[in-house]
């Protein structure tokens, strides 16, 4: 199937299902409603997810079925140039990558995606001042209590919810294992959602990781994906 080229038309953003109820009734509604008016289309996380309204991923292998499939998505990708949402700072806490590290701990072969506190401050806990520097998103600071299957616990970063599990994507490896998950997929524009830059200017350790990891990301993936166009969007607190 050949895919639409990116072009200088319109784009409509959109869940999967905020047009209909899924990808098969959007595709119905731009065909018979809005026929002509737009070229691009720009569909908001459309996978398995457990929390957020999709940004919680649980992986990039399939569509959720509540939505449809890969077939929608190919379908949709030949009539408009498509565009979507890829959370290269986090995955679910019900990904398998996450639930594998908490039933092996250190002997799970995840184990390095994740960032551990005990490992990332100099004694295993922001100081006071550190934590008032980082732009925290919930109650109770940027972490949750990871249980292991062991009896033990500790605190792994988590920006977001508790369903959001940030990613140490400085290896890598950890880089080349979340991209090879969406090569090979239909959409010629990507948002490779880095939201977590928003920590950006604190003057803490996590802020020079972050500015590695976004100088990192974009020739990560223009080297797995040349022939596609890669979008990293990106925020700092005014």
């Amino acid at each position: 199937m050949n895919f639409k080229k990116v072009s200088n038309q319109i784009m409509l953003i959109t869940y999967a299902d905020s047009m209909g109820k899924n990808l098969k009734e959007l595709e119905e509604i731009l065909t018979t409603q809005v026929k002509g008016a737009i070229g691009g289309l720009h569909i908001l996380p459309f996978f398995p997810s457990s929390a957020d309204r999709g940004f919680a991923p649980m992986t990039y292998r399939e569509v959720d079925p509540a939505f449809g499939d890969w077939e929608d998505i190919e379908r949709l990708a030949s009539k408009y140039y498509l565009m979507y949402d890829y959370m290269i700072n986090h995955v679910s806490a019900h990904s398998p990558e996450y639930l594998d590290y908490l039933e092996k701990k250190d002997e799970s072969e995840y184990r390095d995606f994740f960032i551990r506190f005990q490992d990332f401050w100099e004694n295993g806990y922001p100081t006071q001042e550190q934590l008032e520097k980082i732009y925290k998103r919930k109650d109770g600071g940027p972490s949750v209590k990871a249980e292991f299957a062991d009896g033990s616990s500790e605190l792994i970063w988590s920006t977001f919810s508790s369903e959001q599990i940030d990613l140490d994507c400085s290896p890598p490896k950890i880089l080349w294992a979340i991209a090879v998950e969406e090569a090979g997929r239909p959409p010629n524009t990507t948002a490779a959602r880095e939201a977590t830059l928003k920590e950006m200017d604190t003057g803490t350790p996590i802020t020079r990781q972050r500015i590695k990891i976004k100088n990192k990301i974009n020739p990560a993936f223009m080297s797995c994906f040349p022939l596609s166009f890669r979008i990293l969007q990106s925020a700092v607190p005014a």
